[in-house]
């Protein structure tokens, strides 16, 4: 695809996917890669990398961040802080 800096600059692509959702484990997508005729990816699970992971033995990575703030996937599935009240306080709000 991209064999150096200059080509990489010039990749016009466009990406279709599923919206915000909480299911961590699936991801179903396409690319469209618009540079020397257009080609089509599928991209699923494999191709998709949650906050916080890290690559091991990579030299460079080319991202795409497709949900940013309450629509990723960690926080649609992150609960509310439960709250916790000690056994006297259960007592007096009776």
């Amino acid at each position: 695809m991209c064999s150096n800096e200059e080509e990489l600059a010039e990749l016009r692509a466009t990406l279709k996917c599923e919206g915000p959702t909480d299911k961590i484990y699936q991801f179903d997508g396409n690319i469209t890669i618009e540079s020397n005729g257009s080609q089509k990816l599928s991209l699923s699970y494999e191709n998709f990398l949650l906050r916080g992971s890290s690559l091991r033995q990579t030299d460079w990575v080319i991202g795409l961040v497709t949900f940013t703030g309450h629509y990723t996937r960690i926080m649609k599935n992150s609960t509310g802080a439960r709250t916790k009240f000690s056994r006297i306080e259960k007592q007096t709000n009776i």
